[in-house]
């Protein structure tokens, strides 16, 4: 209890978590909801309450995702065909994360170009910025626009590939 309490007002002065901050701690991850002294309740996104004692937050690692910034770099990997035009799809990629109302100009977005990938498909990485608590929607809206676009412009995304391997009769392997 001792340990709780004097934990609680080291938070409470050096403020490395405030309410609202989106945190992970012991495996939970969340929004800090309240810090008591003796307690943190922290908000998980399926709405459960974790109580973590004051003396974890002190002790034990916690990743403080919005402690200094709200903004976060997002990925979106995407594939097309082996026949695409990789400049092109750059072009359209960061054409389409431009345009976006919730990325970041500066920086500005950037499509990085892998090569084949393992099963032959070009794989590309589209890099950007946008704040924290837009970043699902905007990935989203992003990746359903990229899906879009590629159809339109006749890009194939690359198409499943299953090989059946059948052993021949009289086969001894």
């Amino acid at each position: 209890i001792v340990n709780n309490f004097v934990s609680g007002i080291i938070l409470l002065i050096e403020r490395p978590i405030s309410e609202g901050d989106w945190v992970e701690v012991n495996g939970q991850m969340g929004t800090v909801r309240a810090i008591s002294v003796r307690s943190t309740r922290i908000e998980t996104f399926d709405r459960t309450d974790v109580i973590v004692p004051n003396g974890d937050l002190i002790s034990k690692k916690v990743v403080n995702w919005t402690l200094s910034n709200r903004n976060r770099r997002s990925k979106v990997p995407m594939k097309t065909s082996p026949d695409a035009d990789p400049e092109k799809v750059i072009e359209l990629f960061n054409k389409i994360a431009v345009d976006h109302p919730h990325t970041s100009k500066d920086p500005a977005p950037k499509t990085y170009f892998y090569g084949y990938g393992p099963d032959g498909n070009l794989n590309f990485a589209l890099l950007y910025w946008t704040t924290f608590s837009d970043t699902l929607k905007t990935d989203s809206q992003i990746a359903l626009t990229i899906f879009k676009t590629l159809k339109e412009e006749g890009i194939q995304a690359p198409a499943p590939v299953r090989r059946i391997i059948s052993e021949s009769p009289g086969s001894k392997e």
